[in-house]
């Protein structure tokens, strides 16, 4: 089990990079490379204080470049049916596969 003064560390840290997230997407249109800054910064906080990135913020950036995924500006976003997945197409090159859920209700 973990001690108080870990888990007060911990949520230090989760706040951290919820702020540095909030910021990259204030200045991604104004300042990029700022912002890849800022995912970068993020990044880092959660390897080295072994903290997972919730999937709303992983899903968001490119793991190559550090660009906050925003679309019609630095990200194609397409769908692709044969794999089930949604592709995003990044400026750098990189693609990224979300695979979305199998099971689909019939009405």
């Amino acid at each position: 089990m973990r001690g108080g003064k870990q888990d007060l560390l911990l949520k230090i840290v989760r706040e951290r990079i919820d702020r540095l997230v909030e910021l990259a997407e204030e200045n991604i249109k104004k300042y990029p490379e700022r912002s890849k800054r800022y995912i970068s910064l993020a990044r880092k906080l959660s390897t080295r204080y072994n903290v997972r990135l919730p999937k709303r913020i992983k899903n968001r950036f490119c793991k190559k470049c550090n660009s906050l995924f925003v679309p019609g500006y630095n990200v194609r976003v397409k769908l692709n049916s044969k794999r089930r997945s949604v592709e995003y197409h990044c400026e750098c090159g990189e693609i990224k596969r979300i695979l979305f859920n199998k099971s689909v209700k019939k009405a």
